[in-house]
């Protein structure tokens, strides 16, 4: 008996529709004794019987079940991440965003799924940040690491640093971009006091027309 003590399985069920009713069957079914799952087709024959053939998907089954797991780990990670993190099509397109990414930019998931990160972008930023992606996608990098000008739902032009890799599949060919991305507006904008005033300071020891000497 190839599934003993199968009563009041799918397997006893959909067997039975098939001689009763007289309709061909198809339908998954997994024995617990053996650990194994079955793909079951079963067609009515002329002898009034069942014509019954059986494949072992069970390594197919596992594969689904560890990349569904993955996936939920994934989205644990991609949800609770404290860095922004997006998802983009080839194109620049958002496929999806974390609640860090709205964050930063004041869009939520729903509207950045209608945009595209050019618009997010400065343009003399974007024109810089598209050639490095065709470089991504050609396979020319890896990965790359930029800080650009994003402007933000509010209006508001901030500082951030992007991180971008590509995905690809089974044969190498890209699917879509990663992008990990970090608010450095405050860091910058330090960057840029501590450069005005080294400028000024540069400026008086310049146009003063006595001596000025530094002593360190």
């Amino acid at each position: 008996e190839l599934f003993p003590s199968a009563a009041g399985s799918t397997l006893e069920r959909e067997l039975l529709r098939a001689a009763r009713d007289r309709v061909p069957v198809e339908f998954e079914n997994y024995y617990d004794p053996w650990r194994r799952w079955f793909f079951v087709k079963a067609y009515p024959s002329a002898d009034g019987g069942l014509s019954m053939f059986y494949e072992d998907i069970t390594s197919r089954k596992e594969a689904v079940e560890a990349l569904r797991q993955s996936e939920e780990r994934f989205r644990g990670v991609f949800e609770s991440s404290g860095v922004g993190v997006a998802i983009l099509k080839l194109n620049g397109g958002f496929l999806q965003a974390n609640q860090a990414f709205s964050r930063i930019v004041g869009y939520s998931e729903d509207e950045l799924r209608q945009m595209d990160c050019a618009a997010l972008t400065q343009p003399d930023d974007w024109a810089k940040m598209s050639g490095l992606v065709q470089s991504l996608i050609s396979g020319k990098i890896p990965d790359f690491v930029v800080e650009q000008r994003h402007f933000t739902k509010g209006g508001r032009t901030i500082w951030v640093c992007n991180s971008i890799s590509s995905m690809r599949d089974g044969r190498g060919r890209p699917e879509y971009l990663i992008v990990l991305c970090e608010d450095i507006t405050a860091r910058k904008q330090a960057e840029i006091s501590i450069k005005s005033a080294e400028e000024r300071f540069r400026a008086i020891v310049e146009t003063t027309p006595e001596c000025v000497k530094v002593v360190a």
